[in-house]
């Protein structure tokens, strides 16, 4: 049904959107940095100091203390998520410490009810918000694919060195790199097919984080980058599309030919070496075997309590005597938080979902739900849990989608009626 409106209710809404300053105030410009530098969180954390972790979640405190903030289309679900995240953490802090615990959860349910509405302030005030926020990560982003590169070739940056033939770039760990990169190329992607960023400038960047991925030896993020391409390959038209899968084809059956039987031989030394190291049934923490006794130690435990989980924070997560945690998001967060933890990331994934669904079919913008949903994908495969890193740009990212489209500003923004 075609929705109409009054003469008065255009003015309205003009006056509205010519309020919308054109410049970007301090506000923004922090959010800028907070969100573009999350592929640095975790060299941060290891080099400045462990609460740099937090600095997403101070951000957004201080937007709701100074009233910068919106209500949001699917608020209250996000809000009583956070009340099931705040909870689990308290009960199954009993198991545990009840004070680490119940701190793990506070800043994550804090950070999911109040980092989509302070954002989506910022996209509603600054026109130009999104596209700072968009140069900004890519920027970062290239710097630290840069810097992997520089290490691949035995190099060093500040101090960072690779790592077992991983390049860890200014990310701090290999997993994080290669996830940064994937969603710079996603990015990207979307910006050729539109026509907004020009195309030598686009495949000389795509052609940097690909050999970032490959170069952090990171499985997970060339599943995340397979789910994510999957969103552009179906949006492609007739002939185009039949190209691309013609092209799939003809790689796929080459690739096999020239292996002769030996795949492996074919990745670069630190993909080898790490594909190796995951399926070796003799292998340490990262091979499958392990991984698959650690769903199984998890899997066990959730059976004998359901419902307490072993706590939030770092005291119980071990699930065998090397250390290693449960790598499924969905499963940790049953494990440790117990199932008032389970429903809460599971109502989350569901709308994050749905949500980008809903977005595809409303626009021609792909990135934001490639982003998304092979993000979750690739915690399902991960130890996602609560990093902050990894949960500012899913948030940002439902924030940018029709998902979350801003409903009554609150502040010096008049309220567009309808």
């Amino acid at each position: 049904m075609m929705v109409t409106r009054s003469p008065r209710q255009w003015k309205v809404r003009h006056e509205a959107m010519s309020d919308r300053p054109v410049r970007m105030g301090i506000d923004g410009w922090v959010w800028v940095v907070v969100i573009a530098t999350s592929p640095l969180q975790q060299l941060l954390y290891s080099m400045v100091s462990p609460q740099v972790r937090a600095i997403p979640l101070a951000a957004a405190l201080l937007s709701l203390m100074t009233v910068r903030v919106v209500k949001v289309h699917g608020q209250r679900v996000l809000v009583v998520v956070a009340a099931l995240i705040v909870i689990a953490g308290l009960i199954s802090g009993m198991n545990s410490n009840l004070r680490a615990s119940g701190e793990v959860a506070v800043t994550l349910g804090l950070l999911v009810a109040l980092l989509p509405p302070a954002v989506a302030f910022q996209l509603n005030r600054y026109p130009n918000f999104l596209r700072n926020v968009v140069v900004a990560f890519l920027g970062v982003q290239t710097l630290s694919a840069l810097a992997a590169i520089v290490q691949m070739a035995g190099g060093s940056v500040l101090g960072v060195v690779a790592v077992a033939g991983r390049a860890r770039g200014l990310a701090g760990h290999p997993n994080i790199l290669g996830i940064m990169s994937v969603i710079a190329i996603l990015i990207l992607f979307d910006l050729m097919r539109r026509g907004v960023i020009n195309r030598v400038l686009g495949v000389a960047l795509l052609l940097v984080h690909a050999v970032t991925i490959l170069g952090s030896a990171s499985l997970s993020s060339m599943l995340m980058l397979a789910v994510g391409l999957m969103f552009y390959v179906f949006a492609a038209r007739g002939a185009i599309r039949y190209l691309l899968g013609t092209l799939a084809i003809v790689a796929v059956v080459g690739v096999l030919v020239t292996a002769n039987g030996n795949l492996i031989s074919l990745l670069p030394e630190s993909l080898e070496a790490r594909v190796s190291e995951v399926t070796d049934p003799s292998g340490d923490r990262a091979s499958l075997l392990i991984r698959f006794g650690a769903y199984q130690y998890a899997i066990d435990s959730i059976a004998g309590d359901p419902i307490m989980g072993v706590g939030m924070d770092t005291m119980n997560q071990s699930t065998t005597q090397s250390g290693l945690v449960v790598h499924n998001y969905l499963l940790r967060g049953w494990f440790q938080g117990g199932l008032l933890l389970f429903i809460a990331l599971t109502t989350i994934s569901a709308m994050f979902v749905m949500a980008s669904a809903r977005y595809i079919r409303r626009t021609g913008v792909l990135a934001p739900a490639a982003i998304l949903v092979s993000m979750l994908v690739f915690g399902l495969t991960s130890s996602l849990y609560t990093q902050s890193h990894y949960w500012v740009v899913m948030l940002v990212s439902f924030v940018v989608m029709g998902g979350l489209m801003p409903k009554e500003p609150l502040g010096p923004l008049r309220t567009v009626r309808r």
